[in-house]
């Protein structure tokens, strides 16, 4: 029962001006809590999206990377 409830958690993905991607977990009370912080780009991230397990995110590098939210690794990327 608590392994459903930790995978309903909502997630909130931060690409920044840094080149990183950041995701916080969001509990019944609003608080957040860090889940992962990893360098993505090589340039400034400008756009992040997820749906399901899958979160994608482009940046000023050229590149789409494609990320699995729930194993927390990278699955590929798109170059122009």
């Amino acid at each position: 029962m608590a392994d459903a409830a930790k995978a309903a958690a909502p997630v909130l993905v931060v690409g920044t001006y840094e080149r990183t991607l950041c995701g916080f977990e969001m509990d019944g009370a609003g608080s957040l809590k860090p889940i992962f912080h990893a360098p993505a780009h090589l340039g400034p991230i400008k756009a992040v999206a997820a749906a399901g397990k899958f979160m994608v995110s482009g940046g000023n590098d050229e590149e789409i990377r494609i990320f699995n939210i729930k194993r927390r690794v990278e699955v590929g990327a798109l170059m122009r």
